[in-house]
């Protein structure tokens, strides 16, 4: 038997529908079999139509379309799982036969796992706190060396300079 979940926009109200009559009518007017009270969905919105046991969907010329996947139609077979759209009203239908195409899970083998009579336990865990010995490099030397000549030549600039006496008189 195939169902149709309706997710309602406003309040995230999932209703759910059973299509079990050759012919069901959606709309937002009460003479449907299944009625939508949204402003996105026309009076008479969209038909599903029993077919060769499964359902064809057309749109009955409604105002904002009927979209399956994504895609506007106007008659469309529906298969088990797909997402189907009036205006803003999202739908699923399923048929119930969409898990006949999953595999089982393979059977859970247990391992044998004994303790290794060659392990010993270590003496203390200094291996596991070893301190990061980052290696200089030629390029780090010269820019340290530079950066100190510099600052040097810096400081002897300025003593000289304050070291100045004014001419005398």
């Amino acid at each position: 038997m195939a169902h149709l979940i309706l997710s309602l926009p406003e309040n995230q109200q999932e209703m759910t529908f059973d299509l079990e009559a050759p012919q069901v009518t959606l709309g937002r007017y009460e003479d449907n079999m299944i009625m939508v009270d949204h402003a996105s969905v026309s009076g008479h919105h969209a038909q599903f139509t029993s077919e060769a046991g499964g359902y064809v969907l057309r749109d009955l010329n409604s105002t904002n379309g009927t979209r399956v996947n994504g895609e506007p139609i106007t008659l469309h077979r529906l298969e088990g799982g797909e997402k189907i759209r009036f205006g803003q009203v999202e739908a699923l239908y399923l048929t119930g036969k969409e898990n006949e195409n999953l595999k089982s899970l393979p059977e859970v083998s247990r391992a044998a796992a004994e303790i290794s009579k060659k392990s010993v336990t270590p003496p203390d865990f200094s291996a596991a706190f070893k301190k990061h010995v980052r290696k200089k490099d030629a390029f780090s030397t010269v820019t340290i060396l530079l950066s100190l000549f510099s600052l040097g030549l810096l400081v002897f600039a300025i003593f000289t300079i304050l070291g100045i006496q004014p001419p005398q008189n």
